[in-house]
């Protein structure tokens, strides 16, 4: 982790754009669940913007820089490339956006203005993960301090992912899951599944996706 913190010393504040977005995970390959809801939005207001239309205001009349670097670390091993490449992607984003654990975080220092975004890949608050297991023996990442934001499925469940990244209940916005429903504002979004459930003519689905997105996982899910 020497050349991470070393490299993101050297680069410093000089590459950070205010419209770049950073999609970046070491426990996939691919894009998929949330980042895939998220980055297909941001890739309509770049439509959007470069069309001049409506949507274009919402993000100041600017086209969002989209980058990533998705590589799965039981698959692939990281190199001193990859530590500098990390470094000096992070110090280029104005907003981060993660959906798991990231190991580099727990050693960078955000600059200021950066927006660090978990999208977490579980629904619900049925196990404890995170900084809700600091009384059992075991070594919690620091990096889920660094988070600026992060979004649940419904409102009565803030607190638990507050507990569990470490981090106050208004940094925790209850909005919906991407991958599996639309987006709410938050008013509602506590709300919306009662509501869908207690429909008279409704049909109810359980949708419980597996946890992870690891070669195994996914041949499982196949």
């Amino acid at each position: 982790m020497g050349i991470f913190v070393a490299e993101q010393k050297l680069v410093g504040g000089r590459l950070l754009r205010d419209n770049r977005v950073l999609f970046i995970s070491d426990v996939r390959d691919e894009m998929g669940g949330n980042f895939e809801c998220v980055y297909e939005a941001l890739c309509r207001e770049n439509e959007a913007a470069a069309k001049g239309g409506a949507s274009a205001r919402g993000s100041q009349g600017r086209k969002w820089g989209i980058d990533m670097f998705l590589k799965d670390k039981q698959l692939h091993r990281e190199t001193v490339k990859d530590a500098r490449t990390v470094a000096r992607k992070l110090r280029s984003a104005k907003y981060i956006f993660l959906e798991d654990v990231y190991n580099y975080l727990q050693f960078y220092t955000p600059l200021p203005g950066q927006e660090i975004i978990q999208l977490w890949h579980a629904e619900g608050a049925y196990k404890k993960f995170g900084f809700s297991r600091k009384e059992e023996d075991i070594k919690i990442s620091p990096g889920h301090r660094k988070y600026t934001k992060a979004i649940v499925s419904a409102e009565p469940i803030r607190g638990c992912y507050a507990e569990g990244y470490g981090i106050s209940v208004d940094k925790v916005i209850a909005t919906g899951i991407p991958r599996s429903g639309p987006v709410r504002p938050p008013a509602r979004a506590s709300s919306a599944a009662f509501a869908a459930a207690s429909a008279p003519s409704s049909s109810n689905v359980r949708y419980a996706p597996i946890r992870g997105f690891s070669a195994l996982t996914r041949s499982i899910t196949a």
